[in-house]
């Protein structure tokens, strides 16, 4: 049944293609204006419609389903329903999960994402990199230190609700001139569609369980717990399945921002959301807000300072703790990190941005003794 209904996704996008085109070439069929093509398009229309219908019938979600995810995914689940085990295997198995995470794009969760793993490694952690955003680009810099040539989605089969940690270390790269001690998950164009199947499989209730924990259910497992002493999930800048699924495992969250108006009212409106997710996950935490791409190395200027006095009020709204809650140590705008993006990694090469780095893993404290 499902099979078949994504091949219905995937003939309605083929038919907007072909209305798409249509519009370019309306001249061209003014002036032609022959019945056959005519019916045609009307045949397309029609079958349209038909697919549509059966896709908001099918989902039970809102008009447009993936455009409306962050209600879909947001809802107010007050019962979730957790796989088997979830409870005990999150207290015998779970391990320091980081995940960096921001509803805003461009202000530097992967830099800090990839470059705080390696630090972490660089302590002597084994270290676990998922790369949840089909973007690539935290992909893209492991691939070039991996020697990994070929475009792979290797995190689309970590979201099948089969997948172990047996699975996951299959599938975790490693070697080269990647650090030592971190491996990672690529991720490609295609777990796009894979996050989508997965919200629908959900929607039309086909999981045995609630699809928030398809990612907790893959990582709470003993070959993890061995092999691995914390992970790191970089996040897309939009809710999607990977995005509420990191959110759900999560035992650290590090929103990264720019601290100018808009960037900072950004991050507050995600610090009012996290609180929705708490009915998932209740170990849910924001452990730092990082302020990324400051124009000082040493001191914030006016317009900086304010946004991190704003984005404190939020917080304190919220009854957090903000003492501690914003990191002492921000991300100076430097060549050095332009330089490396989807490259490779500034904190293997630049001494000044490796400080900076090791300040911020320190300010964590993501291993307690």
């Amino acid at each position: 049944m499902f099979s078949e209904y994504s091949d219905n996704l995937g003939l309605i996008a083929s038919v907007l293609g072909i209305f798409g085109a249509g519009v370019a070439t309306h001249s061209f069929l003014n002036s032609r204006k022959t019945d056959h093509l005519k019916q045609e398009l009307e045949q397309y229309k029609e079958e349209i419609d038909r697919l549509s219908s059966n896709l908001e019938a099918e989902s039970g979600a809102t008009q447009d389903s993936f455009t409306q995810s962050s209600e879909v995914w947001l809802k107010n689940n007050k019962n979730p329903v957790t796989f088997p085990d979830y409870a005990s295997r999150k207290h015998k198995y779970s391990i320091p999960t980081i995940v960096i995470s921001n509803l805003k794009g461009g202000v530097g969760k992967t830099t800090v994402s990839t470059n705080l793993a390696t630090t972490i490694a660089s302590k002597g952690k084994r270290v676990l990199f998922l790369d949840l955003d089909w973007q690539g680009s935290a992909t893209r810099a492991f691939s070039t230190l991996g020697r990994l040539t070929e475009r792979r989605s290797d995190i689309d089969q970590v979201f099948a609700e089969t997948a172990n940690g047996i699975l996951i270390k299959s599938l975790a790269r490693t070697g080269y001139d990647l650090p030592q001690g971190l491996s990672f998950v690529p991720t490609y164009k295609q777990f796009a569609a894979k996050e989508n199947e997965c919200m629908i499989k959900w929607l039309k209730g086909s999981y045995e369980f609630d699809a928030h924990y398809l990612l907790s259910k893959a990582l709470l497992d003993p070959v993890i717990h061995e092999e691995y002493d914390a992970i790191v999930i970089d996040t897309p800048p939009r809710i999607t399945t990977g995005l509420v699924n990191a959110l759900t495992c999560a035992t650290h969250l590090i929103i990264p921002t720019i601290l100018d108006d808009i960037s900072a009212e950004a991050a507050e409106s995600y610090i009012s959301s996290i609180e929705r997710f708490k009915v998932y996950n209740s170990s849910l935490r924001i452990s730092k807000i990082i302020g990324c791409m400051t124009y000082n190395g040493t001191k914030l200027n006016q317009t900086e300072e304010n946004a991190r006095k704003s984005i404190i009020r939020r917080a304190k709204s919220e009854n957090l703790q903000t003492n501690t809650l914003i990191a002492n140590q921000w991300i100076p705008r430097r060549s050095a990190i332009q330089q490396a993006a989807g490259n490779h990694l500034a904190v293997m090469r630049n001494k000044e941005i490796r400080e900076i780095f090791d300040n911020i893993y320190q300010e964590l404290d993501l291993f307690p003794q």
